[in-house]
Order: structure tokens, then sequence, then C-alpha cells
């Protein structure tokens, strides 16, 4: 953690650091850096911002750039990411509006930031401009959720976002807040579940395995993937856990989970399909080697006007293998 804050320091990248265990950047207004013990960054960052010189050789090259940590997207995907219209290899684009944007910091307190930013963003499927405000507030937490061993060192924080827009679902779009955090490679994935039913597969063949309502991946593979999960099989949680990290640890994200209908990110190949709310993405090693633990809110739609808001809680342990061990299976039977 020492190590990039020294280093975006060095760049001149402007950062909000709470009580040395969460780190903020406003550069597309993320968490760049969770750590309970106050020295050890447990979130996948892209390891060439440590070797550059200065921010122009990375965080203002075209495209996007993708520095890590724990971000806000719009979804749906098929509408602010993807071109149908194009040829086949440039279908993908992250648009500079929605990442980095131009997040504006409102408020700094003893353990809040406050940010802001006004995103004009193509929706590919009606070619149209959309005007969208998402305001962020994330707030460190002090006390776990639950006692933790003694020996555990513990992090946490709750993000509140909202989403407001130019219009109220009338023209066809059905814009949601999209959080999405990276992991470190290496370790797995862990979703408990309603029912034994398999995720729908949104990017290639997906590796997992399921047993007891449980949902298991392995974040290494030689092929990237991704799958979704209905609002209807979500219990609102997922944990990512690291047995080969020394010290071990764990990092929860939870969310709230409401009816099917409210939800409207699909796959490129059933557009129609609808209702998914958590996703995983598994990146091959060409993008940085990480996962992704994703989820959408309900969508704006004419029922909830033009404005929703999302209330979502990380939490991260640290500690020896067999503690970890224990904390996971604690959480997971509390969701069973």
């Amino acid at each position: 953690m020492k190590e990039l804050i020294n280093k975006l320091k060095k760049i001149n990248q402007s950062m909000v650091l709470l009580d040395e265990k969460l780190l903020i950047l406003p550069f597309g207004g993320r968490v760049i850096g969770l750590a309970p013990d106050k020295i050890n960054n447990l979130l996948w960052v892209n390891n060439r911002i440590l070797s550059i010189d200065s921010s122009k050789e990375f965080f203002t090259k075209p495209g996007w750039v993708n520095i890590g940590g724990d971000r806000t997207w719009i979804s749906p995907e098929v509408d602010t990411n993807i071109d149908n219209s194009k040829k086949a290899n440039d279908t993908y684009n992250v648009q500079k509006s929605m990442d980095p944007a131009a997040y504006k910091i409102l408020k700094i307190e003893k353990n809040k930031v406050v940010f802001e930013t006004e995103m004009n963003l193509l929706f590919h499927r009606i070619k149209e401009y959309i005007n969208i405000t998402i305001r962020k507030n994330i707030e460190l937490c002090s006390q776990p959720p639950f006692k933790p061993f003694n020996e555990c060192s513990y992090a946490g924080y709750i993000m509140k976002s909202s989403l407001k827009y130019s219009g109220n679902g009338k023209n066809n779009v059905n814009p949601a807040i999209w959080n999405i955090l990276q992991v470190q490679g290496n370790g797995k994935i862990i979703i408990p579940i309603r029912h034994n039913v398999k995720p729908k597969d949104f990017i290639n063949k997906s590796k997992y395995h399921i047993r007891n309502n449980t949902l298991i991946t392995e974040v290494k593979t030689s092929t990237s993937f991704k799958f979704s999960i209905k609002a209807n099989n979500s219990l609102g949680i997922m944990l990512y856990e690291n047995l080969n990290n020394d010290p071990a640890f764990i990092i929860v994200r939870k969310f709230s989970v409401y009816d099917e209908s409210e939800y409207y990110d699909v796959s490129v190949d059933d557009l129609n399909n609808k209702g998914y709310v958590q996703q995983v993405y598994v990146d091959d090693g060409k993008l940085g080697g990480f996962g992704e633990m994703e989820y959408h809110s309900p969508a704006v739609s004419m029922k909830k006007g033009n404005e929703i808001s999302d209330i979502s809680e990380v939490w991260a342990f640290m500690g020896n293998k067999n503690e970890i061990i224990e904390i996971k299976n604690k959480i997971i039977e509390d969701y069973k």
C-alpha cells in the first residue's frame, strides 16, 4: 500500500486516504486500496502504475485505463460498452465519460468522502446520448459486521451511490449502477446461491463447480470468461478467498437484491432475457490476470422515475489460514 501511495504522489495523482486502510482516487471515482493491516493492499491494482515515471505514461493514454480497485460503471453493458454496428474487433469500448469520468470531491471528513460526476453516455441500441449524474458516498467502517478472531485484522467500507438521468424510462433506456470490484489472481470467488442452478455464460465457456448451493470458481484461467446469476437465485453476497497469500485473506461484497423484473442487464446473444444481478469475470492474463466481483442495482424505469439509489458493503479480513477458513464458513452458513 505504501509503495502505491508513494508512486501516486510522485506522479501527482490526487487521492484520499482514510485511516491508512482505505485509498480512494477521484480518477474513476474508485477505491484503489483496501489494507486491513495498513500495509498490504488486498485489491488488484495494475502493476504498470508502479513502473511509470509520469501520469502521462498511463493515466492519460488513449483508450480505457484499467487501473484496478472497485469502480462504478453504468449498465446495461450492451448499451454503454458494446457497439454492434462496428466490426467484431471494435465492438467493445469503454466511454471516457463513464471511466475515468470527471469526478469532483464534494466533501471529505475523517472517515468519509463524497464525490460526483456527470456523464454524457452514448446508448448504442437507441443511438442517443443520455445525461447521467452519479454521486458516491464512501465511508470507512470502524467495526466489522461480527467479532473476528483477535489475531485477524479488518477493514471495510459502505458505499452509497445514486444515479439520476434525463429521462424516466420512456425512451427504452433503463440505466443502472454497476459496481465492479477487482481481485487478485490465484484465489477463489465463492457465491452462496438459493438453488444449484447453473449461471448464464456471458463471455466464453465459464469454469466453476456448484455443490450444496455454493458456486466456486478459480481466479485463474487460460481463457477469460464471465457468467451471470439471476436475482431469484442470488443471496446478495459473494466472497473472494486467497489462502495462498501470507497472511491469508478474504474479501466479502454484500448488496441488496430485489425483484428480478427490476434488472435489465443482458447477454449479447439473448437480449430479451433480463433479470441478472450478480456477475463474475475471470481474466486470462491478457488484461492483468484478475477476477471481478460485479453486481447491478435495479434499473431506472417508468415505475421508479429518473433516479435510483444503492447501498453496498465490502469487508476484508486478514489472518492465518485456519482463521480465514472459519470466517468464510461462518459467512456462508449465515446466508444459507
